[in-house]
Order: C-alpha cells, then structure tokens, then sequence
C-alpha cells in the first residue's frame, strides 16, 4: 500500500469517528465518555458540541 493510500485510509477512520461522535451528541451522551468512545480529542468534541448547537 503507498503511503497516499494509507493517509486515505486513515481519513476515512477519522472522519467515521467524527461522524460517530456526531451521532452520539445528538444522542445526548457527554462530550467527556464521546472522547473516550471515539478516541477523538476531547476539544474537538466540545467544538463539534458547539457547531451543532448553533445549528439548532
């Protein structure tokens, strides 16, 4: 696999961890159990917590 597959490869788990962690906001789970869940940065939670409330 050449590298430019791999780091495709690894944006797509990224962003169905972002899309999971998503999910589990609108689910109305805490940003702190999503991060450990997901493996994503607590920060980024909190942001993604932020944008979808100003959606709303």
């Amino acid at each position: 696999m050449t590298r430019i597959e791999q780091w495709i490869r690894e944006e797509g788990r990224q962003e169905e961890k972002r899309e999971t962690a998503r999910t589990m906001l609108t689910m109305g789970m805490s940003p702190e159990v999503i991060a450990k869940a997901t493996h994503l940065p607590l920060e980024e939670i909190l942001r993604m917590e932020k944008e979808t409330n100003n959606r709303n």
